[in-house]
Parts: structure tokens; C-alpha cells; sequence
């Protein structure tokens, strides 16, 4: 029976698969009708998937749909992993993600190669592909091929350039001079100041800033790498 968290405002669900293993999984709707259809289909595949082992189809929209509704709130990089949606997207809709060959992986690097696509790029690209593959798999048994596994491209060594303390003040002159956004300049002025990511200052709290020590309290949970 569906279900709501505290910290979620759509419908979850939790059952028992025909292998004993319990899933947990939000429906990623608040409309309990389409949450209850949604837990009805999701058993019934299981059922099949088990007595059968008949594996249903699995399209690549409903692959990135699912994974993140999946992980919303759970990534900071929630707002680049749809960037990357939109990149795949002209390649890979409408495939059938149970028959994702080798080959797919390699037309897809070649079709955004002769775009004029960085390498690292790419390989971003493909690393969200690969990691909702592995989501479905762990948490769904959907048990999808995963052909980006080892085909990382080269990437150039990256070129270290500081910014000099006189492009660092034309720039904080420049962004307070923009009438949209009034803050930007003083926005600026604490990320030269910190070296804090745009993530870590957007998700600032009073709570962890201490004014008259100067300081800027960041834990493991507040940084892309995890750590303090």
C-alpha cells in the first residue's frame, strides 16, 4: 500500500518481491490513484520476472525518469544530471535499454565526437548513463546490459590557471554593476575568498556561518567530495 515520508511529498512503496528481497521506491507522483496503479505494475513484473524469468522492457526515458525521481534530494548534481539527460536524449529515446549493445555506445561517442564534443564531456555524458543502469540493477533487479562499463575516453591533463588579484577585482567591480542580480558581486567576493563551490554557498545556512570568527562551518554532507 502506498505510503508518505516526512521529508517527501509523493507517494512510496514498499513490498516484498516473489524472491523475498523487500523494495522500497517512490512513485515519484502525488496522485494516489497513479500510485497505486504504479505498485500494481511494479509486482506484477516482479512476478513474472521471477516464475517466468521474463524481464519487461525497459525504455531509456523511463531508465532516467525513474532514476531521478530516484535520487532527487539525494544528489547535489541533480540539476547537471538533467543537463546530461538532455545530451543523451537525441541519441539514445525510444531504445530499448535491455538491448544496449556496445555498438550503441560507440555511435553515440562518434554522433557527439563529430559535434565537436570534448572528451570529458562525453565521458560525463555517459557516466550519468551508467550510473542509472547500476541504480536499476541494485535497487530495482532490472538487470539491464551496461556496455559504458570500460569505455572511458582519454582526457588532456588539465591546464592550473589562478585567477591574478587584478581580474579577480574587475570581476567583483563588473558583477556588482549588474542590475539583476545585485548580490552577485559580494557572491563572488566569498567564493574567491573560500574556494567554496556554487553548491556549497547556494546551500549556505546562518547556522554555519560565524561572522565574527570569519568562518564557514562546511561538513562531509555540504561538499561535492564528501569529506570536511
Amino acid at each position: 500500500m502506498p505510503y508518505k515520508r516526512e521529508d517527501s511529498p509523493v507517494w512510496w512503496v514498499s513490498y516484498t518481491d516473489p524472491s523475498g528481497k523487500r523494495i522500497r521506491r517512490s512513485t515519484g507522483t502525488t496522485d494516489r490513484k497513479e500510485a497505486d496503479a504504479l505498485e500494481a505494475k511494479w509486482k506484477l513484473e516482479s512476478y513474472r520476472s521471477k516464475q517466468w524469468d521474463e524481464q519487461p522492457t525497459r525504455s531509456f526515458e523511463e531508465l532516467m525518469v525513474c532514476y531521478l525521481k530516484a535520487t532527487e534530494g539525494q544528489k547535489r548534481s541533480q540539476e547537471t544530471d538533467r543537463y546530461r539527460v538532455r545530451a543523451l536524449r537525441p541519441y539514445f529515446q525510444g531504445r530499448i535499454m535491455n538491448e544496449l549493445m556496445p555498438a550503441d555506445i560507440r555511435g553515440y561517442i562518434t554522433a557527439r565526437r563529430s559535434a565537436g564534443v570534448t572528451n570529458s564531456t562525453i565521458n560525463r555524458d555517459l557516466a550519468l548513463l551508467s550510473s542509472a543502469i547500476g541504480f536499476a540493477n541494485a535497487e530495482w533487479d532490472w538487470r539491464l546490459p551496461n556496455p559504458v562499463s570500460g569505455r572511458e575516453l582519454p582526457e588532456p591533463e588539465g591546464r592550473v590557471r589562478w585567477v591574478t588579484m587584478d581580474e579577480a577585482e574587475r570581476l567583483v567591480t563588473a558583477a556588482a554593476r549588474a542590475r539583476r542580480t545585485p548580490f552577485l558581486g559580494d557572491f563572488i567576493t566569498v567564493a574567491l575568498h573560500t574556494g567554496c563551490r556554487k553548491e556549497e554557498l547556494l546551500g549556505l545556512e546562518w547556522p554555519r556561518v560565524d561572522l565574527k570568527q570569519g568562518l564557514i562551518h562546511l561538513e562531509g554532507k555540504h561538499t561535492k567530495a564528501g569529506g570536511r
